[in-house]
């Protein structure tokens, strides 16, 4: 760890590195899980648990959103310990519980997947509702087969069995341009009923390039992948850009809020108070159902914020490119 931001200094930080081929891209992790090295007994504390614990941030919570770089004249992504930005989002009072896998816990039920044209036309494009973890550490969206073949009708997308991936040639990508689909992810606490949220995505959220080496011409891609099984089954990175995530680890719950691109853009942020003590002090209804989850993207700013337990006022602010922030149960990966 270091101070030379200006910002908090915590020893003894669990940082881990792996030997591969691919692109480096840094994971920063986000769970309370502690990690056991080689004493059960005694396990090294999260990133955010140490920052709690240390009075830094004032409960085992946060709040963030990706970024989008086609809105406006590119939009950072938000990343608050201990709280959230009322400016970033439209509020609601879904909430979902926390999964038990602590490795897979922001699971919702992916109810529908509706999207309408500029011509008025709709299209279905999931059959059956899933269970389906929002995860930032990859960019694509895994869906069943069934609806993966929905896609491939309606929009024409061809799978490149030498890329693995959907690539967008520029006649399709006009075309697409000029239906301008909009994509309603319909999420609940379960497969059917109850309370839902509809993330809205524009075909601008699907434009992603991808360079198959350091020194090649980017090439545009749908970012949809076939899931193996329902295991598999993930809103990545490409949900995250316009889904806004607040994740409270002490009461066990999340949110999904719609994100917004207001001009100009406004920050409020907002403490989350630990359990016992929220009760007493009156806050917004909906945010107290945390969410949860961050996510990344390439040449995307992030801003940092550690709200300070006493005062509730920003007491760091930083920002790094193409860090990803995942759950994970190791503190920093």
């Amino acid at each position: 760890s270091s101070d030379a931001t200006g910002g908090p200094l915590l020893a003894k930080q669990i940082v881990a590195a792996i030997s591969g081929e691919q692109y480096p891209l840094g994971v920063f992790g986000l769970g309370r899980q502690p990690t056991n090295l080689s004493d059960l007994n005694n396990p090294h504390p999260s990133f955010l648990t140490t920052l709690y614990n240390q009075r830094y941030i004032p409960s085992l919570s946060w709040g963030y959103t990706a970024g989008a770089r086609y809105q406006r004249k590119g939009v950072f992504g938000s990343l608050t310990l201990g709280g959230y930005d009322t400016g970033r989002f439209t509020p609601n009072n879904v909430s979902f519980d926390l999964a038990q896998d602590v490795a897979r816990d922001l699971v919702v039920g992916l109810q529908s997947i509706i999207s309408v044209e500029s011509n008025g036309s709709q299209h279905l494009l999931l059959p059956s509702p899933h269970l389906t973890f929002i995860d930032s550490t990859v960019p694509y969206i895994y869906l069943p087969p069934d609806a993966c073949a929905l896609f491939e009708r309606v929009f024409g997308l061809e799978w490149d069995e030498t890329a693995q991936l959907y690539l967008i040639d520029d006649e399709l990508h006009k075309e697409l341009l000029m239906r301008k689909p909009k994509f309603t992810f319909t999420l609940g606490n379960s497969l059917t009923g109850g309370p839902t949220v509809g993330i809205v995505l524009p075909y601008s959220s699907f434009d992603l390039t991808y360079k198959p080496s350091y020194d090649a011409d980017p090439i545009r891609y749908f970012p949809l992948l076939r899931s193996a099984d329902n295991s598999q089954l993930t809103l990545g990175r490409t949900f995250l850009q316009e889904a806004y995530l607040i994740t409270n680890y002490e009461y066990g719950n999340f949110s999904v809020f719609q994100c917004i691109f207001e001009e100009p853009m406004t920050q409020n942020l907002q403490a989350i108070l630990p359990s016992g003590v929220r009760d007493l002090v009156s806050q917004p209804t909906a945010p107290q159902q945390p969410t949860g989850i961050a996510a990344a993207f390439e040449h995307v700013l992030w801003p940092l914020y550690l709200l300070d337990s006493s005062t509730s006022k920003e007491v760091f602010k930083d920002r790094d490119f193409c860090n990803i922030f995942g759950r994970g149960t190791a503190d920093v990966r």
